[in-house]
């Protein structure tokens, strides 16, 4: 599949597991839309990529995983989380 499988490997499934999963979804199909995203030797006002994703919530952290590597991991507790920008477009459903 070329956005992935949207799942979690093993291994970071048992470390979430020990933080207390509170809600795990796989598979999900979206978008993900960086603005002002810098990286080493890449800059981006604005792009959005196709992604096939995993969506967990631990007791201590939310994080979104494309193939199996987080693009969001941030801990409830860290000043980051309040300035995320998550929404959940149209009805939804299989």
């Amino acid at each position: 599949m070329l956005f992935g499988r949207g799942r979690l490997s093993d291994g970071l499934r048992a470390e979430l597991k020990s933080e207390g999963i509170v809600h795990r979804e796989d598979g999900l199909r979206g978008s993900i839309t960086y603005r002002h995203d810098r990286g080493p030797g890449e800059r981006s006002n604005w792009s959005k990529e196709r992604i096939r994703t995993s969506f967990v919530v631990t007791s201590r952290r939310l994080g979104v995983l494309v193939r199996s590597r987080p693009v969001v991991n941030v801990a409830f507790d860290d000043p980051r989380f309040f300035h995320l920008d998550l929404r959940v477009d149209g009805a939804g459903g299989s």
